[in-house]
């Protein structure tokens, strides 16, 4: 893909590109998938098995480089404007720890696509690792902007997530 990401559409285009990925990926595996183009609020796709067990899935999708996110929807921070610190105190949002998370790395080829796949749990905590390290490097202090929250986590964050679709696997196949 090579397309821009600096516009909202491109920005839509890359997000779409990584759902029917998952899904085609999906439907390699034997399961029916279907995405909803951002009109479900909090998942993309839903995957299903042949005994009808389904699991959503939220997809986030990056035209290489990193995923970018603000790390305070994610983390609770605490930040003082006198001193520019910032302060991981945990995790903001817990809710639904097990929605799985796709992470699409769209390559630069065809078929050079890379996916990465863990719970929402697993991912808040490499959120929490990246972030907490980067401001333990810089003495808690931002170098540039003390006050931006933003944070990118790349592929290296989530290599030991790469091709687990057995994560699906497994949540279709519990309770069963």
């Amino acid at each position: 893909i090579v397309a821009s990401t600096s516009s909202g559409l491109s920005n839509r285009l890359v997000g779409q590109v990584g759902e029917f990925l998952v899904c085609a990926e999906l439907g390699r595996r034997g399961l029916i998938a279907t995405p909803f183009s951002g009109n479900v609020p909090g998942f993309d796709v839903i995957a299903t098995n042949s005994a009808m067990r389904s699991v959503p899935l939220q997809v986030k999708t990056a035209n290489g480089g990193a995923w970018q996110f603000t790390a305070d929807k994610l983390l609770d921070i605490e930040f003082d404007p006198m001193t520019g610190v910032q302060v991981v105190k945990g995790v903001r949002d817990a809710t639904f720890p097990d929605l799985i998370y796709i992470f699409v790395l769209l390559g630069r080829e065809r078929g050079r696509d890379r996916f990465f796949l863990l719970p929402k749990k697993s991912f808040l905590e490499v959120a929490h690792a990246h972030y907490a390290g980067y401001l333990e490097r810089h003495g808690g202090r931002r170098p540039q902007k003390p006050e931006t929250m933003h944070m990118g986590l790349r592929a290296e964050d989530f290599e030991p997530y790469e091709d687990r679709w057995d994560v699906i696997e497994s949540a279709l196949s519990a309770g069963a």
